[in-house]
């Protein structure tokens, strides 16, 4: 419960909520931006660790004590994040009247995308959908392709303007752009509850020099878990694999860790010391990990629950905190 919000803390500290830009959309083409203001966007960053923070803060603490006190549950998903976007709208108000001052349309931009991943997060998807509107051309085509991934990773159903735009991208976009728009309206990725997990690449091994496939885990219902030693939320579940792993192997349950590390020293001291005694595949090239391209895997933790037949029970946000422990009793407990 615990991690739930630290992890969903810490993101809305780090990002800035939504402000609305009314009338046509800017279309700039990514020659035009000013690159060292991309990198050094000094308003925004004085405006994120200024004001804005101090009320992200006070947002933080009052539901910090309403968790303890039991007045809110982080394991109900759906309730605790519509009560954080009631919350943080004093914070997105501010952000609007400061948006309003930005001259620079880099400052603007940065701002915006830095807002991308908490929209997600929380599901604030009335936000996430003007938030892609503010921007046209191939950085709104850009924008709708990182919200929306963001957001059904995060558990999040698409909107049906957002799906639209992904099919009009999937129609137009660049030959990049129209890849992903096409894997993110692929039903799979959307909501593979109930579908065959797809098979993984050929050819790959564990750490133990045994074959990473489906067969290998046929009969035993399988976590595939895409995480790294350097992703805060993927350590935070940690404590939860372990002790899934540690009260139903011995009644049929398996996991398989898919690192997305480059260092396999860092990998194996962090597996010894948090006992996680389950198959890891490890290639060392972090984002390029092959079996994590194979099933389109942009933002980690990505977890999925397979039966014994290699369909998908559950996926993402619902088998992160105690969710996993949930599903694993109700499951094992019919047998």
């Amino acid at each position: 419960m615990r991690a739930v919000l630290s992890t969903l803390v810490s993101v809305v500290l780090l990002l800035t909520p939504f402000l609305p830009v009314f009338g046509a959309p800017e279309v700039l083409s990514k020659k035009d931006l000013d690159e060292q203001e991309m990198q050094e966007p000094k308003p925004v960053i004085e405006f994120r660790d200024g004001a804005f923070r101090e009320l992200v803060q006070k947002v933080q603490q009052e539901v910090d004590a309403d968790v303890k006190a039991g007045k809110l549950d982080p394991r109900d998903q759906k309730a605790f994040k519509a009560e954080l976007v009631k919350r943080l709208a004093p914070a997105r108000q501010k952000c609007l009247e400061f948006r309003a001052t930005l001259k620079k349309p880099e400052h603007r931009l940065v701002l915006d995308f830095l807002q991308l991943g908490m929209y997600a997060e929380i599901g604030a998807v009335e936000w996430l959908e003007e938030l892609t509107g503010n921007w046209g051309g191939e950085i709104g085509d850009d924008m709708v392709l990182a919200g929306a991934e963001g957001l059904i990773q995060n558990g999040g159903d698409l909107t049906p303007e957002l799906t639209t735009r992904l099919e009009g991208i999937a129609k137009n976009g660049n030959e990049e752009a129209q890849a992903t728009a096409k894997r993110l309206l692929d039903p799979f990725f959307r909501n593979p509850v109930g579908l065959p997990f797809p098979a993984f690449p050929a050819g790959k091994k564990t750490q133990d020099g045994q074959a990473l496939s489906l067969d290998r885990f046929k009969g035993k219902v399988l976590l595939v878990d895409f995480w790294a030693t350097w992703c805060p939320p993927c350590k935070a579940e940690v404590p939860n694999l372990v002790a899934a792993y540690q009260a139903y192997k011995d009644k049929g349950f398996e996991i398989v860790g898919i690192s997305f590390d480059e260092d396999k020293d860092d990998l194996d001291k962090y597996l010894a010391e948090n006992k996680m005694a389950w198959p890891q595949y490890f290639d060392g090239k972090g984002w390029g990990n092959e079996v994590g391209q194979t099933y389109g895997i942009r933002s980690i933790p990505a977890m999925y629950l397979l039966d014994g037949d290699g369909k998908v029970l559950a996926a993402g946000q619902e088998l992160r905190g105690g969710g996993l422990e949930k599903i694993l009793a109700a499951h094992f407990g019919k047998k």
